[in-house]
C-alpha cells in the first residue's frame, strides 16, 4: 500500500551502462546546497556513480513535491536496464503524513460530534474536509505531474525501448 506519492519502472535501452553513465552525466550536474537555475545548461541535479543515479530535476519555480528520481542500472543481453524508483522528498512526506493525519482526526472528531447530536452541522463543519481534500490533491496533483513528465525525458534521453511496471 502506497502511503504517498510513489512510482516505480523499468527502462530497457539498447544503450550500454558506459553510454547510460554518459547520457546522464550530459543532463546532470552536481547537487549544490543553493540553485535557482543550472549554470551549464543541465536539465538535473544529483549523483551519478557507476551502477545507480540520486537525481532532480531543476526547475526555475517551488514545487516541494517535485520527485527524487533514483535508478539502479544493470547490464542485459540487449543493452541494459534501469529500474528507476520515484518519490517524494522523505521530510515532506513525513509532513504530509502529519498534517494530513492531523486534520482527518478533525474530520472524524466533527463528524462523530454531529452524528452524536452534540454539534449542529454547519458548513462550517466542512472546512476539515476540505482541506484534507486539498492536501491530497495538492501532492499527489504536483507530484503525479512531474514524475509523468519525467518518465517521458527518461526515456528519452536513456533511448528507452520500452516501459514496464515493477512491483516493489
Amino acid at each position: 500500500m502506497k502511503v504517498y506519492p510513489k512510482d516505480y519502472f523499468e527502462i530497457n535501452s539498447s544503450m550500454s551502462t558506459g553510454e547510460i553513465l554518459a547520457a546522464l552525466d550530459a543532463v546532470v550536474e552536481p547537487p549544490k546546497w543553493f540553485r535557482w537555475r543550472s549554470t551549464s545548461g543541465k536539465k538535473y541535479h544529483g549523483e551519478v556513480s557507476p551502477n545507480s543515479f540520486k537525481i532532480w530535476k531543476i526547475i526555475s519555480y517551488r514545487n516541494s513535491f517535485l520527485p527524487i528520481i533514483e535508478g539502479i542500472i544493470t547490464p542485459s543481453s540487449s543493452g541494459s536496464r534501469i529500474a528507476v524508483t520515484m518519490r517524494l522528498h522523505r521530510f515532506v512526506a513525513v509532513f504530509m503524513l502529519f498534517w494530513l493525519s492531523g486534520v482527518s482526526v478533525g474530520v472524524v472528531t466533527f463528524l462523530i460530534a454531529a452524528m452524536r447530536g452534540k454539534m449542529e452541522p454547519t458548513p462550517a463543519l466542512l472546512v476539515p474536509l476540505g482541506m484534507l481534500l486539498f492536501g491530497i490533491a495538492l501532492t499527489s496533483g504536483s507530484f503525479w505531474w512531474e514524475a509523468k513528465k519525467t518518465n517521458l525525458a527518461l526515456i528519452e534521453f536513456l533511448k528507452g525501448t520500452e516501459r514496464q511496471p515493477t512491483r516493489e
